[in-house]
């Protein structure tokens, strides 16, 4: 069973001026090789899910701690990544839905994500 062990909200537009997104993160209860955790999670918006990664082979493995900002930050990285950005292989599994996202809200999302959690040369700001 995988215990929540976060939630972090996003709100990169002006209210009603775009949609919000929803961050759950999960205790994936195991580690790579390399010692580090795995995070499952949920992007969530408008009630619907956009991305989820639920089972340890699917997850997100991060150095930092199951409910830190670097988590957060790491798997928001790859959540927000976009056509042309890197290599095409990436998004070969998207459906129509993740296109659509990354088309529409990944690039403002990810600002959001970088403002809120780092500074400004891109570290992050705090290690909770």
């Amino acid at each position: 069973m995988l215990y929540k062990v976060r939630t972090v909200r996003f709100q990169p537009y002006r209210r009603g001026m775009g949609p919000t997104f929803t961050l759950q993160m999960y205790d994936g209860e195991t580690h790579d090789h390399y010692g580090k955790s795995a995070v499952c999670f949920r992007l969530i918006s408008a009630g619907k899910v956009i991305f989820s990664a639920m089972t340890p082979s699917e997850a997100f493995y991060s150095h930092y701690a199951v409910d830190s900002d670097g988590a957060v930050e790491g798997i928001m990285g790859f959540l927000t990544l976009k056509p042309g950005d890197t290599d095409a292989e990436y998004f070969a599994n998207y459906t129509e839905a993740q296109f659509e996202f990354c088309s529409k809200y990944a690039e403002t999302l990810s600002m959001a994500v970088q403002d809120r959690l780092c500074d400004e040369n891109g570290n992050l700001k705090s290690d909770r």
